[in-house]
């Protein structure tokens, strides 16, 4: 009976209000189209099978602000006072004209803000800049004049942590006023007012209508997960409504559902500034019929079969006229494609090396999938928008559909100077209040790199001091170039003290941060300022305890600077810090300071030294200490000198221990070695040694990166290098030099046991593989002579001193 009273009532509503009636058949009959559409493709895909590259449980919140700096600070403050605390805040200023700096000016040095500014590129661009820049497992984005309440982000990181299975999610809102105050009885979607709160929007629970009916009921708050973002890519720029096409792109192929609450989890500003309100100024409905047309071709697009080409076959993919390919490289490709097409993907299952990276088949490749966490680690840091974690990514190719869908249809549809976009600068309020902390700033190598870099480093945009454990030769050099040097005392409370006094006075900002482990939790748990950590070497030596002291303060550094590749790799490996935290910067030399000695009249001769014009003289430069392999370079010698007494070898380093260096002397005359062995003391005239030899050779056990090396190949001369330091970063396939094998191995493998042991040898068994090289360089005098010039280009367009501090100013 009670069926048919309900029957009854609905019946005579029908026939009372055939308007309703119609509205409520077209969305059943749309629901079960999408249904029927949806029947094939698998939305299902839970988010725990899928890793991309982001710091857990962090949510990066997206503030795009135009012009409206009367709401801007409400809008930021529900943002920092949420009850959720692991959250980012990027504010990206799209070129507004009202002063929104004076609201910036006092979030700029927030830690948990970063604020970018742009020229004028509309919100679509904005927004996709602003998630070019995030870090978290959660994306959501806000606008300048609306509000979180302060359990919104907590309620929605809940829900999907709980729900592995869904990628978006939604929530209810309060709509306000102009006054910040409730909205009661407006024209604000009626079909959605709470029937006792008028000013309560309760949103549908599903969203099987989102891409059928036009009504992009989605609302501001929502989040969604990083993988999601990057996957479906940048916002839309042509469209004018593109945070719906974002979310019927999402739709289509992942599962959106509305949080499990009915709780008012944000404050919709709506005004004389809304598009609601100027909708027909904007022409919104007009521009959502054209997006539902944008739809159905979409649609119709993703029905269509995928013709899938590996290994040999691309060559076949790029001729023929399919209009959907994916296109499986192999890491041994280098294709040119330009096929809007076709869409390329890298599977790296195997095991992969920091060296194997290849920027040639990475920048053309669309996706890169990986099964293996180093791969993944190693691949997200450097190309983190397209390196994905799949358990199974041997056989998911149903997410490699899902991608290439999205990624075919948008390229093919939205001309290319359409989708260009400038990219944001980061917000200064003026100079930036920089600390180079350093344990000790006397003499050495490292101190002197210290120092080019604090000289060098533009005094316009960073307000510059030096914090120093213990001061000496390089500190003094400073203070004569009118750089503030403050040398901590020794007791320990006092030294605390003091450092906290001084970050406090000078407002530090950023610390850049070389060796020692003093002052970095105090530094980032008090103040929250952000440290640049250099790695300068491959750290073998540590023990256990040092290598316990550089893990635990590493969780205070926000950013390691690795000065080679291999550098990168070993503290990858034996420090377990995420190659995401470790950018390779490498050192370089000050062109300047050569350029000038490539003309100089030579000061001495090789005869001056004692040799003939026809020795071919190897150059070593590099202090006299165990690690730089001299006994090495000894056993080769005595191996060639029988039968090639032309080849000849020049040490020039500092004594650093005298005992070694004595031990070495006494042993060049017990292997007879006296004339085809020269030892000198290191020299300021150095540039002298560089012209007059004829390659330059470094066998050491662990390096960094190796000025000498800079140096020789900036005056041309071929090299031949152990493998280590950055021997491979410099030479490519043999185009200036040789590398040769390590007589322990990788140097991932030598920690401070083994080097010990390696130190003390007399013997070595890759004596043989440097005598090779040394003679294939001989025998090939002219072609190695012509190659070491490729070097001297290098170091102009790469390895300049220039470059260096470039990079460093960028990450600082």
């Amino acid at each position: 009976m009670m069926i048919v009273k309900t029957f009854l009532t609905k019946l005579r509503i029908a026939f009372s209000e055939p308007e309703r009636v119609w509205g409520w058949l077209k969305r059943k009959i749309a629901i079960f189209v999408h249904r029927w559409q949806q029947a094939g493709v698998d939305k299902n895909i839970s988010s725990a099978e899928i890793i991309d590259a982001h710091i857990p449980e962090l949510v990066s919140v997206i503030l795009p602000v135009y012009n409206q700096a009367d709401f801007l600070d409400g809008s930021i403050q529900s943002v920092l006072n949420q009850s959720y605390r692991d959250i980012e805040l990027i504010i990206v200023n799209d070129g507004s004209t009202d002063g929104v700096e004076r609201v910036l000016d006092r979030y700029v040095h927030d830690p948990r803000v970063k604020v970018l500014t742009q020229e004028n590129q509309k919100l679509p661009k904005a927004l996709s800049n602003g998630f070019a820049e995030a870090r978290g497992e959660f994306y959501t984005w806000t606008s300048s004049d609306n509000y979180y309440r302060p359990g919104a982000i907590a309620e929605m990181v809940a829900f999907l942590q709980k729900n592995r299975d869904v990628q978006v999610t939604y929530c209810d809102y309060i709509v306000i006023g102009d006054d910040g105050k409730p909205l009661f009885d407006s024209d604000f979607r009626p079909h959605n007012q709470d029937r006792q709160n008028s000013s309560h929007i309760h949103l549908p629970e599903t969203t099987e209508q989102l891409n059928f009916i036009k009504d992009n009921f989605i609302g501001g708050c929502f989040m969604y997960r990083s993988w999601v973002g990057k996957v479906i890519g940048e916002y839309d720029p042509t469209l004018g409504i593109e945070d719906y096409d974002y979310w019927m792109r999402i739709n289509r192929q992942f599962i959106i559902r509305h949080i499990d609450n009915t709780k008012l989890l944000y404050e919709y500003r709506w005004h004389a500034q809304s598009l609601s309100q100027r909708a027909e100024e904007f022409q919104i409905f007009d521009k959502a019929e054209n997006l539902m047309l944008y739809e159905k071709l979409r649609t119709e697009f993703y029905k269509k079969e995928f013709h899938v080409f590996q290994g040999e076959s691309a060559s076949a993919c790029l001729k023929d006229g399919y209009d959907k390919k994916i296109l499986f490289l192999d890491r041994a490709e280098n294709p040119d494609v330009s096929d809007p097409n076709t869409f390329m993907v890298s599977i790296e299952n195997g095991e992969l090396d920091f060296f194997d990276l290849s920027p040639v088949l990475y920048e053309h490749c669309e996706l890169i999938i990986t099964n293996q966490e180093y791969n993944f680690d190693l691949l997200s840091a450097y190309f983190p928008e397209k390196t994905f974690f799949l358990a199974d990514a041997a056989d998911n190719h149903d997410f490699v559909r899902k991608v290439a869908n999205n990624r075919i249809f948008y390229q093919q549809t939205k001309p290319l100077e359409l989708r260009q976009r400038n990219r944001p600068e980061l917000y200064h309020t003026g100079k930036v209040n920089l600390m180079v902390l350093v344990d000790s700033f006397d003499t050495g190598g490292l101190e002197q790199l210290i120092y080019d870099l604090v000289v060098n480093i533009d005094k316009e945009q960073f307000n510059l001091i030096i914090c120093c454990e213990s001061g000496g030769y390089n500190a003094d050099r400073c203070v004569q170039e009118k750089i503030p040097v403050i040398i901590l005392p020794t007791e320990p409370q006092e030294k605390e003290a003091v450092f906290r006094q001084v970050l406090r006075d000078y407002r530090i900002e950023v610390i850049n941060h070389h060796h020692g482990t003093f002052g970095l939790k105090l530094a980032k748990k008090e103040f929250g300022i952000r440290i640049v950590a250099y790695i300068h070497n491959t750290y073998c030596w540590f023990g256990e305890i040092e290598k316990f002291n550089f893990t635990k303060n590493s969780i205070y550094i926000d950013l390691f600077i690795a000065v080679s590749k291999n550098v990168a790799a070993y503290t990858n490996r034996h420090f377990q810090i995420p190659f995401r935290k470790i950018q390779v910067v490498p050192n370089g030399i000050d062109v300047n300071k050569h350029k000038g000695n490539l003309q100089w009249q030579l000061k001495f001769s090789r005869t001056d030294l004692g040799f003939a014009e026809e020795d071919f003289i190897m150059l070593n430069v590099a202090s006299f200490h165990e690690i730089k392999a001299h006994k090495l370079l000894f056993q080769v010698m005595a191996n060639l000198k029988k039968e090639h007494p032309q080849i000849k070898l020049l040490c020039v380093g500092n004594i650093f221990n005298g005992g070694y260096y004595q031990e070495i002397k006494n042993l060049l005359t017990e292997m007879g070695l006296q004339e085809t062995v020269l030892l000198q003391d290191f020299s300021e005239d150095i540039w002298n040694y560089y012209r007059i030899a004829d390659c330059f050779i470094l066998p050491s056990f662990y390096e960094g990166w190796s000025l000498a090396m800079t140096e020789a190949m900036y005056y041309s001369l071929p090299l031949i290098l152990s493998d280590v330091g950055a021997s491979r970063d410099v030479i490519e396939n043999e185009d200036i030099g040789l590398v040769v094998a390590n007589p322990f191995g990788s140097i991932l493998d030598l920690e401070q046991e083994k080097l010990y042991k390696l130190v003390a040898q007399d013997n070595f068994q890759n004596a043989v593989n440097f005598t090779a090289a040394i003679l294939r360089m001989y025998k090939e005098r002219q072609y190695w002579q012509a190659a070491g010039k490729l070097g001297h280009k290098k170091v102009v367009a790469y390895y300049n001193f220039e470059n260096v501090i470039s990079a460093l100013q960028k990450v600082l």
